[in-house]
């Protein structure tokens, strides 16, 4: 799959989330990466934006800051 917007999360069994924006960017230059993850290590913060994440959010999360992301998103792919 080719997918346009991923959220995923930094810290996941099998392949952390740094491993997955590599591979995912590589594969789909243009994909947007939204981080959403509860894990408040700056430098994973940092590495992810590096990589080219569109935005990081910490989780807990209310659903209006979620969808502001996503929506911003969706507007930068159009």
């Amino acid at each position: 799959m080719k997918p346009d917007i991923l959220l995923t999360d930094i810290r996941m069994p099998k392949v952390d989330g740094l491993t997955m924006i590599r591979q995912a960017k590589e594969i789909v230059p243009d994909c947007i990466i939204i981080i959403l993850t509860g894990y408040r290590d700056f430098n994973y913060a940092q590495e992810a934006i590096r990589l080219g994440a569109f935005d990081f959010i910490l989780k807990p999360t209310k659903i209006e800051e979620l969808t502001e992301v996503i929506v911003r998103a969706v507007k930068e792919i159009e």
